[in-house]
C-alpha cells in the first residue's frame, strides 16, 4: 500500500442533497459484490476477455444526512440478531485478534460502557488515526510485493508503525471488541490533482437498519467518495487479492463530479 495523504478538506462537502463522483474504469481484479455496494453503485458493466469496463457512482456519506441521523441514534446490543452474512465480521482473526489483553485494556479504557454506535466509531477513529505514529515504507513495499499480509495487532501495538492497513486493523479490532461488526476494505483512490492514484485500505462498520458505513481509520474520518471499493473481507488475506498490482485500474477517468462543486 502506497503512502497516501488524503486531503482532509475533501471531507467537508455538502450537507444534504447529493455529492457524488462518477468513475469510468477498466479493471482486472475486483469483487463484484463489493464494487456494487453502498456508497457505490455500478451504472454500467461490460466484460471483454479478462478486462472489465465499468462505470460506478460513488457517493459522499457525509452528505447523506438521513442515513447519518439513523446511525447517530443506533446503540450496541450484544443480544441483537445480525444477518448471517454479517456475523463473520464480529469474529477475531490471526491478524485482527481483539482478544489480546493489551487490546482489551485499550478498548475498555477508550470506550468503557459506551453503547452509542456513533460515539464508538468516532472514538475508535480518533484513537487509531493517532496511535500509529510512523508510516512504515518498508512494510508498504512488502505488502505491495505480496510478501506480507499486513501486521497483526500485537505487532502494531508494540511498534506504533504501519501503513493504511495497520490503521485499519487496529480500528477493526476496537470495533469488534465492542460488538460492532466491522470489515476490511481494499481499493483504489483517485482524485486529481490532489490524489493521482494509489491502492488504499479502510474499513466499514455495520449498523442495523442502515447497512455498511465506510470509515477511513488513517484519516480519522468517515469514508470519502474518492475511495473506490474493490474488495471486502474479515482482514486483508480474506479479501482474496491475488496480486495487489492487479487491482490498479488499467484506465480511470472522472465522468462527472458533483462532489467538487459541493465544496465550492
Amino acid at each position: 500500500m502506497k503512502k497516501i495523504f488524503v486531503i482532509l478538506l475533501l471531507v467537508y462537502g455538502c450537507v444534504g442533497g447529493y455529492a457524488q463522483i462518477t468513475y469510468k474504469m477498466q479493471l482486472r481484479d475486483f469483487n463484484r459484490a463489493a464494487l456494487d455496494s453502498y456508497p457505490q453503485r455500478v451504472i454500467s458493466f461490460q466484460q471483454t476477455d479478462s478486462i472489465c469496463h465499468v462505470t460506478i457512482q460513488s457517493s459522499s456519506v457525509m452528505a447523506d444526512t438521513s442515513l447519518l441521523k439513523v446511525v447517530k441514534s443506533a446503540v450496541v446490543d450484544p443480544g441483537l440478531s445480525y444477518p448471517s452474512d454479517v456475523l463473520p465480521f464480529l469474529e477475531p482473526t490471526s491478524l485482527i485478534d481483539y482478544r489480546l489483553p493489551e487490546l482489551q485494556t485499550i478498548a475498555d479504557t477508550l470506550l468503557g460502557n459506551e453503547k452509542n454506535v456513533w460515539s464508538i466509531i468516532w472514538k475508535g477513529l480518533k484513537f487509531a488515526s493517532t496511535y500509529i505514529e510512523v508510516f512504515d515504507d518498508s512494510l508498504a513495499m512488502e505488502i505491495d510485493k505480496g510478501n506480507s499480509f499486513t501486521a497483526d495487532i500485537a505487532t502494531i501495538l508494540r511498534r506504533r508503525k504501519g501503513t493504511c492497513s495497520e490503521y485499519t486493523n487496529l480500528f477493526i479490532a476496537l470495533m469488534r471488541s465492542k460488538s460492532v461488526p466491522c470489515r476490511f476494505i481494499t481499493g483504489y483512490v483517485y482524485y486529481p490533482p490532489q490524489i493521482t492514484g494509489g491502492t488504499h485500505a479502510w474499513a466499514e462498520c455495520y449498523v442495523n437498519g442502515v447497512g455498511w458505513i465506510p470509515v477511513d481509520p488513517q484519516a480519522g474520518q468517515l469514508g470519502f467518495p474518492v475511495e473506490i471499493k474493490l474488495f471486502a473481507g474479515k482482514d486483508y488475506p480474506d479479501c482474496g487479492i491475488k496480486d495487489l498490482s492487479d487491482i490498479v485500474p488499467l484506465s480511470i477517468e472522472i465522468e462527472n463530479d458533483t462532489y467538487s462543486r459541493c465544496k465550492k
